[in-house]
């Protein structure tokens, strides 16, 4: 299935998890108001991604902003620090954004 246009019905998760995907989709903004919509009241947006050495990814300014205005609720975590979760220590920007839905 298409990850930038899911075929399910409105409301049925609880959470939507991302891992390094989302950058490379086009229309970032767009997959991301309907991923919203697939999400529950109560719904969390999880997204680890990154802005890589080679110029490519997303900043965490760019992520939130490109974000819909019903996430209220924004937590960041900085991920590149920890070289046990890259199997390496990484020089470049990775990291993990929680949105909830209010």
């Amino acid at each position: 299935m298409d990850a930038s246009n899911p075929q399910f019905a409105p409301g049925q998760f609880e959470a939507i998890v991302c891992r390094h995907l989302l950058w490379a989709l086009p229309e970032a903004e767009l997959v991301l108001q309907r991923w919203a919509q697939l999400l529950s009241a109560q719904g969390r947006l999880i997204l680890v991604e990154g802005y890589w050495e080679t110029g490519a990814g997303l900043h965490t300014g760019e992520l939130s902003a490109l974000l819909p205005a019903c996430f209220k609720r924004i937590s960041i975590q900085e991920l590149s620090e920890d070289p046990r979760l890259w199997g390496k220590a990484v020089s470049d920007e990775r990291y993990l954004l929680v949105a909830e839905l209010c």
